[in-house]
């Protein structure tokens, strides 16, 4: 098996690392992950959001462009798409 156990069916797991604008440490943090890291590439949905995004709907593709999993690290590529009323 190919997969990693991580990835089975039926697992949970909680991701709430910062992220950040930039690569930098010092970075303003924008968001929190909560997804999986380990996958190339994601796809989900966007049923709300908070402040001006709030009631938006929508979906997002996520990739991996580099992960220092000894630092516990990662750079993502995102492009979202929402439809605000």
């Amino acid at each position: 098996m190919d997969q990693l156990p991580v990835l089975h069916f039926g697992t949970l797991v909680a991701v709430d690392d910062p992220v950040t604008e930039g690569p930098d440490l010092g970075s303003k943090e924008i968001g929190r992950a909560q997804d999986l890291f380990l996958m190339k590439e994601r796809e989900f949905g966007i049923v709300s959001g908070t402040g001006f995004f709030r009631f938006v709907k929508g979906y997002a593709v996520m990739e991996t462009e580099f992960m220092d999993s000894a630092n516990l690290r990662a750079v993502l590529k995102l492009n979202v798409t929402v439809k605000h009323n």
